[in-house]
């Protein structure tokens, strides 16, 4: 997950450095983003490496449970940047959406092979 995240976020780079063109505020709420989306997924994996060692009912419980509160925290997040924080919503909002698939698909792959193992 570490390689991944360097690897994403060095990708990532170069077009927010294109697009923010001097203004600090597009480069800060693009990090913003990462930041928000790479914390997503480390609770995520520590909600499935948590559910991992329990029976299937509870890893489900644990795994969809902390999905809810991860989608609820992340909404709060992105309504307290942009009202509070004032970021711009859109490069904030395209980078969270673009760092979230992106771990979706590490996450889900992670989740995946745990359960083939066990």
């Amino acid at each position: 997950l570490g390689i991944a995240t360097v690897v994403i976020a060095a990708a990532g780079i170069w077009p927010l450095i294109q697009a923010a063109q001097g203004d600090t505020m597009v480069f800060v709420a693009a990090l913003v983003g990462f930041a928000l989306s790479a914390f997503n997924v480390l609770t995520g994996f520590l909600a499935i490496t948590i559910g991992r060692t329990k029976d299937a009912q509870t890893m489900n419980m644990i795994v969809f449970g902390g999905m809810t509160a991860r989608m609820l925290f992340m909404l709060g997040a992105i309504i307290f940047c942009v009202r509070f924080l004032e970021l711009p919503a859109i490069p904030m909002v395209a980078s969270l959406f673009v760092f979230y698939l992106t771990f979706l698909v590490i996450e889900v792959q992670f989740l995946w092979s745990t359960s083939r193992r066990s």
